[in-house]
């Protein structure tokens, strides 16, 4: 029989990042995969943000992979119900990012086939042990309610001091754990995907730097395509309660749009895979830890960001937090502070993504996501430019004509009013703080140098008034 402490189920991004960890701070770490090979389950292509390189030093770009391409610029495209394009626009790396990653590319795309064995490799080297072809089924307990390891389908028993649940949208272990027995349907969504053969020197013909597209449409749910160096991974998504038809006549539609369908005329692209999964929109996870002896990671803990559902780094960022717990329990066995979790994740970027959950969710789902907004802000933004840039008109006409011309589009006023402003004025809320304290300063240092200490006390009331009547102007 053999004992460990730590014990993650599915060697996903997240749970391999948690053993690779695990394992170099000197814990008897195991990880079980339900497939034969990492990776081999129902996942696909996949982007890869700058934060993983930025926050994960021992990962470089390229990362030696053959399907890795790096996306210096993304494009968004802005398609009517006949499925003809009405605008489009691209941005790129800018010299704005705080960070050199993020000012030299967007994404970096990989497939998962490759990643997963990628990482779950690292892990082995690290010294982590890896059972593949193995499904955990139920937790085992003590007398004493305590969670003491796992069991996979063929009643084999496995101990450990902990359990990490990295088994993604479909958790066996947060239902066992009594965490969560479901998800609510409106936090879920369905992707159903296409994948396409094709080769590298023909997509860099057609694409160049560019690897990252988006759809907007009021002919199907917002949709994406994704360029790595051997393929075209396309796909569209909407939350699970939402869809008024098959899914895959949606997708199937996206394909019909003229633009697409020449990108993959251009590079050959020729199917080779069909896809459905599930994946998490929540307003803020909830329960990502069990005093009993369970912490949830990556997609079984519901963090994948609530607005573009970017997901590979907040499962890696969580399986590396996750460990860090393990490590001050494993050294005290107070099981209380498994709770530190909730409070360190809270406290990292992953918390940082959910603070405005609600307002996330209630944007995306009403917006990007809603085909019925799409029959206004297609046209919408195809105006906006059209007012700015045509040369039909004098630009004096044009500028002159602006707000006339876009003024028409009814929606647009109340869209922003009920779903965008309550995003961006929180955060605008720091913004003006932050100026207010900057430039007042300026104005009256000598007088503020005099104050005492209770006249700056003052002072700082004053100041969050001011910043605070500003705020609800945004928001009336």
């Amino acid at each position: 029989m053999s004992n460990y402490d730590i014990i993650i189920v599915g060697a996903g991004p997240g749970g391999s990042t948690a053993a690779k960890y695990g394992a170099e701070k000197g814990f008897k770490t195991i990880m079980f995969e339900r497939s034969e090979i990492p990776g081999q389950k129902n996942c696909s292509g996949t982007a890869l943000s700058p934060k993983v390189f930025r926050d994960f030093k021992y990962l470089k770009p390229d990362l030696g992979l053959e399907s890795v391409r790096i996306a210096k610029m993304a494009t968004a495209h802005f398609i009517n119900e006949n499925l003809e394009e009405k605008t489009f626009f691209g941005f790129s790396a800018s010299t704005m990012a705080n960070y050199p990653e993020a000012r030299d590319f967007l994404t970096v795309n990989v497939y998962r086939a490759e990643l997963d064995p990628y990482l779950a490799e690292l892990a082995v080297t690290a010294g982590a042990e890896l059972k593949t072809s193995t499904l955990i089924t139920d937790l085992l307990r003590n007398e004493k309610n305590q969670i003491i390891g796992v069991k996979d389908g063929n009643d084999n028993k496995y101990y450990g001091k902990l359990v990490l649940g990295a088994d993604g949208v479909i958790s066996t272990i947060a239902n066992k754990s009594g965490l969560r027995k479901q998800w609510d349907q409106d936090d879920l969504t369905l992707m159903v995907t296409y994948d396409f053969e094709a080769p590298k020197e023909k997509i860099d013909k057609v694409f160049a730097n560019n690897a990252l597209h988006y759809w907007f449409s009021s002919a199907f749910p917002v949709a994406y395509s994704f360029f790595h160096a051997n393929g075209v991974h396309v796909g569209v998504g909407h939350f699970v309660n939402a869809w008024d038809k098959n899914p895959k006549y949606y997708l199937n539609k996206f394909l019909e749009v003229p633009a697409l369908k020449q990108q993959l005329e251009l590079v050959d692209g020729r199917p080779r895979e069909f896809q459905a999964h599930l994946l998490t929109f929540v307003k803020e996870p909830v329960q990502t830890y069990s005093t009993d002896g369970v912490l949830l990671i990556g997609d079984a803990a519901g963090f994948p960001c609530p607005l573009e559902a970017e997901g590979i780094y907040y499962a890696m960022l969580s399986g590396k937090i996750a460990v860090e717990v393990c490590e001050q329990f494993l050294t005290t066995g107070d099981y209380q502070i498994l709770s530190q979790y909730e409070t360190q994740w809270k406290n990292s970027p992953i918390g940082e993504e959910f603070e405005l959950g609600l307002e996330i969710w209630n944007f995306i789902r009403e917006v990007p996501f809603s085909m019925d907004a799409a029959k206004w802000l297609v046209p919408f933004i195809n105006d906006v430019f059209y007012s700015l840039l045509n040369v039909g008109e004098s630009h004096t006409y044009n500028l002159a004509n602006f707000m006339p011309n876009t003024a028409r589009y009814q929606k647009f006023l109340p869209t922003i009013l009920k779903y965008v402003t309550p995003v961006i004025a929180p955060i605008t809320e720091r913004i003006i703080e932050d100026k207010i304290n900057e430039l007042l300063p300026q104005f009256i240092p000598d007088s503020i140098k005099a104050l005492g200490r209770r006249s700056l006390q003052g002072w700082k009331k004053i100041r969050k008034k001011i910043t605070t009547l500003l705020y609800r102007s945004l928001r009336t």
